[in-house]
């Protein structure tokens, strides 16, 4: 199976293979992938940004930036670490530390490079399904609030 039709399976799977949007049970031969931050916008294409999607559903929404969309990235994020989506192996901390330290995440950054989780005094840095780092930093220092 190709990587992408992989990580199809895995969204549909961990969607329940509902559309997110709109509730409805989805084929999985006639779903599509939504970036559910627009990836015309800016959005990645890592898995946490991904959600299973009717084609309707996926038409309508086109290039709209749903209300909810740092709610659902952060649950997805928690979600891949505790499935073991996101690949662990430059850090220190052992999957489930990572996970327990995922649970404080209350913020998105997003730059060219990398989607930055942010929870106090703590950065997760993720690119091409890694968290690559996890950096501390005194609770007193300004959040990131820029895209670099």
């Amino acid at each position: 199976m190709r990587a992408k039709e992989i990580e199809k399976k895995y969204v549909y799977e961990r969607d329940l293979g509902t559309c997110f949007i709109c509730g409805k049970p989805v084929r999985r031969n006639k779903m599509t992938l939504d970036h559910y931050y627009p990836k015309s916008m800016g959005g990645s294409t890592e898995v946490f940004n991904l959600v299973c999607c009717c084609k309707q559903c996926n038409r309508l929404k086109r290039s709209q930036v749903p209300k909810d969309w740092e709610a659902v990235n952060i649950a997805l994020f928690q979600r891949a670490i505790l499935d073991r989506r996101l690949n662990l192996s430059r850090l220190a901390q052992t999957p489930a530390e990572v996970y327990t330290l995922s649970q404080r995440v209350n913020a998105i950054i997003r730059t060219r490079y990398n989607v930055i989780f942010e929870a106090p005094g703590i950065r997760f840095y993720v690119s091409d399904g890694s968290i690559s780092k996890i950096v501390y930093f005194d609770v007193r220092e300004e959040p990131l609030d820029f895209v670099l």
